[in-house]
């Protein structure tokens, strides 16, 4: 059940992030009050399990939740299998864009048909959306270098870093500064990772490293990336937005560094305020009792892990 679980929650972040990230343009030429998204996935190979009918499932769920709040607008999901080839992949794509009007793909599961696809949405403008270079970065870092493993968790938090960090610069970077910082965003992950765990700070899934680092880093890639697409006129600049990598120098990367320090300063005080305020009112720690049983019964009544119980010796879970 928790696979499935999963596998629903990220189609549906697929399907959302899909639906928010068409660029203007491409709105501006979808006709009627329909977005036609197509799930473009892995639905008889080896990466089925993991996408495939999960990620189909999570679009139309995440579809109809997003009708809910639409009004006229529609949203149709269609699918289809790219048997993991380049050329069917783009097949597909073309098709799907010239005769059957979608107006985004999503999912790819495969870097391989992900690279072709991209090129031919880009020429089309269309989105796509595909997530991997994190999780891969994350992976072998831990392979290589750490612990000589590759860690399953450490690659869903690198996945986790990578689609944060993205998130800043996703409308001005391409296919080719994305797979980079994403890499770059995986390897920030595992080891500010290792470096908050040495320094005795408690952050048990590592949501500092995954939000605080390579959220900063997302802001900061945009500096480096942005490749002169989108932003002339924002905020009265003329101009489109280049980073120091296209031409633009470095100017746009010190304005994201000054904003990424005046955000952390900014709520650094706020947090030492509030958390202050809370230690008078009622704490900011549980008994000792209570953080070795877990909070799920004590705070909330119910147990969070059925079917297994918890040796306290060994720390271990046992079913």
């Amino acid at each position: 059940m928790p696979a499935r679980f999963t596998r629903l929650f990220l189609g549906a972040s697929f399907a959302v992030a899909a639906l928010a990230g068409v660029a203007p343009d491409a709105w501006a030429q979808i006709p009627g009050d329909t977005i036609k998204i197509g799930v473009l996935s892995d639905f008889s190979g080896p990466f089925a399990d993991q996408v495939g009918k999960g990620s189909l499932v999570g679009a139309q769920l995440a579809a109809e939740d997003f009708a809910k709040e639409a009004g006229a607008l529609k949203v149709e999901v269609i699918y289809a299998d790219h048997q993991n080839k380049p050329d069917i992949g783009v097949a597909i794509a073309r098709r799907w864009v010239d005769a059957e009007g979608v107006d985004a793909i999503v999912d790819l599961a495969n870097s391989g048909v992900g690279l072709a696809v991209n090129t031919l949405m880009h020429e089309k403008n269309r989105a796509m959306l595909a997530s991997a270079t994190g999780a891969l970065g994350a992976t072998l870092w831990m392979w290589w270098f750490k612990t000589k493993k590759p860690d399953p968790s450490m690659m869903c938090n690198g996945m986790l870093a990578g689609l944060v960090a993205i998130t800043c610069p996703c409308a001005f970077v391409d296919a080719g500064g994305a797979s980079i910082l994403g890499l770059i965003a995986g390897v920030l992950c595992v080891e500010s990772v290792f470096f908050f765990e040495k320094h005795k700070i408690d952050d048990s899934v590592g949501a500092i490293s995954v939000h605080g680092v390579n959220g900063a880093w997302g802001c900061l890639s945009l500096g480096l990336f942005a490749d002169g697409t989108y932003g002339d006129g924002w905020n009265g600049v003329p101009g489109t937005v280049k980073g120091l990598f296209y031409g633009g120098g470095m100017g746009q990367f010190w304005a994201e560094l000054v904003g990424v320090t005046v955000c952390f300063i900014t709520l650094s005080i706020i947090s030492i305020i509030v958390y202050f305020i809370a230690e008078k009112l009622v704490g900011n720690r549980v008994s000792k009792e209570v953080e070795i049983a877990g909070l799920d019964l004590p705070e909330m009544g119910a147990p969070g892990y059925s079917g297994f119980v918890f040796d306290k010796a060994a720390e271990t879970p046992v079913q």
